[in-house]
């Protein structure tokens, strides 16, 4: 259906012949699955496996299907007076495996059938009777195969991930970093091209994340020297960064994407030096950062984008405090971070602007407001830092915090007045605007609680079917 209308794809199925060529198609595919349905079975029961040879007028006739038995034969595998066949297991490891990739051509969707591939790749890296399968360019060409039928399935990019994530450990060493890299650099070129033909794919909007999460994770090997890759945690988290930066609030770490093996951990995460100059990591997101704003720029309703960059908008302030302690050698001042926060707010405030100016009820840029303004950027308080004496920066700080607000209001009244007071999503980012005033600016609260109140009231004459819910906000 990817790619298509839903009316142009139920359509098919009112012509008699497609839907009998459809019908043929799938009753070839479950019994393919069948037949590796019962491959399976075999396995796990015994390294000595007995299939049956498919019979002529059965859906299994195919070609590939006979040229699997013969080879079977020729192999050195016995028939027995049955009609059954004892094959080696590697050849049959080696058919089966192949059967299962023709299931995923025709239908990737099923988790299943990549559960059962992980299974067999697994059992012929660790069977001392056969030979290893895994081989990462082929696991590659068949996620990417598959994500050509659909872009948007959740057990093929799963897939890809384990597939890098048992290439770097098993298979990798730091004597491979350029190799490793140019691996991952491919897949951040490879959700390019697929953000390009649907840039709000979150699917893998996710996978760059794990992608940079990688690459992350290998520059912090390359600080501490002589850490064995079995040791390094590649599960898509972004723990990695607790090491590169001298503080770091834990909500704003992205967590793990898949389970990881059983590792020494605490070995894993002490041996990873701490933050150093010359770091990699600070290009890395930097990169990111400026691809969101190309995604933003070319589509502002990319929800995926705009959540990306709140994840990264914290760690680009961190990683600044952090280069100025380096620059300067010292501990730097609450006021200089909130300074640098009210810096980042501004210029997001600016990219929020064009995108609610040219479609204001769009939620996804309004989510983003109510992000800086109720998250990211909290009113400047003494008890950031009670001990210093800095009632002066303080106040600086409250008075530029007090005109961004201000400012604020200006262009959300603009845009109201514009929609001839019909928007909704303005009216509540002014809502809350006016609430964020109300706690630095206490002698004009009464002033600002009745701005609050009515718009509400404008909420509840254009928006009647929440009005139980704006009322509820005024008490």
């Amino acid at each position: 259906m990817h790619g298509q209308k839903r009316e142009e794809y139920k359509a098919r199925f009112s012509n008699p012949e497609i839907a009998a060529k459809l019908e043929k198609k799938a009753l070839q595919w479950n019994s393919l699955f069948s037949e590796l349905l019962s491959r399976r079975g075999n396995l796990s029961s015994s390294s000595e496996v007995k299939i049956d040879i498919p019979k002529p007028s059965s859906l299994l006739h195919f070609e590939e299907a006979d040229n699997d038995m013969r080879a079977l034969q020729k192999d050195g595998s016995k028939q027995n007076s049955d009609g059954t066949i004892k094959p080696k297991l590697q050849p049959y490891l080696e058919i089966t495996l192949a059967l299962n990739s023709k299931l995923l051509l025709v239908n990737p969707d099923p988790l299943v059938l990549w559960n059962i591939r992980r299974e067999l790749l697994l059992k012929s890296s660790s069977d001392k009777d056969t030979s290893d399968l895994f081989d990462l360019q082929i696991e590659l060409k068949v996620t990417t195969q598959c994500l050509e039928r659909n872009p948007k399935a959740y057990g093929i990019w799963l897939h890809r991930k384990w597939t890098l994530q048992h290439y770097l450990r098993k298979y990798c060493s730091q004597h491979d970093e350029s190799n490793s890299i140019n691996i991952l650099q491919y897949e951040l070129h490879l959700c390019k091209e697929f953000l390009n033909l649907d840039e709000r794919n979150f699917h893998c909007w996710n996978y760059r994340r794990f992608v940079v999460s990688v690459m992350g994770v290998l520059e912090q090997s390359k600080r501490c020297g002589d850490v064995s890759m079995k040791n390094l945690i590649i599960d898509g988290s972004w723990e990695w960064l607790q090491k590169d930066m001298d503080t770091l609030i834990d909500s704003v770490v992205m967590g793990p994407q898949m389970v990881h093996p059983t590792i020494n951990q605490s070995f894993a995460l002490s041996s990873i030096s701490t933050n150093s100059s010359g770091s990699k990591i600070s290009p890395i997101l930097r990169t990111e950062w400026e691809y969101t704003t190309l995604k933003i720029q070319a589509n502002f309703s990319n929800y995926s984008a705009f959540h990306y960059r709140s994840k990264l908008l914290p760690l680009l302030v961190q990683q600044d405090v952090d280069q100025m302690k380096i620059n300067e050698n010292e501990t730097i001042p609450w006021y200089d971070i909130y300074n640098q926060k009210l810096q980042y707010a501004q210029d997001e405030l600016e990219l929020i602007h064009q995108a609610i100016f040219t479609e204001p009820d769009d939620q996804t840029a309004w989510w983003y407001h109510r992000f800086i303004l109720d998250s990211f950027l909290s009113p400047p308080s003494m008890e950031q830092n009670e001990d210093e004496d800095n009632e002066g920066n303080l106040e600086n700080l409250q008075s530029l915090y007090i005109e961004l607000l201000q400012s604020e209001l200006e262009q959300l009244q603009e845009l109201i007045e514009i929609e001839d007071g019909n928007c909704k999503w303005g009216l509540l980012a002014t809502h809350m605007t006016y609430g964020k005033l109300r706690i630095v600016m206490v002698e004009d609260d009464e002033a600002y609680k009745q701005e609050q109140w009515n718009c509400l009231d404008t909420l509840m004459e254009i928006d009647p079917d929440r009005k139980k819910r704006y009322e509820s906000m005024k008490k």
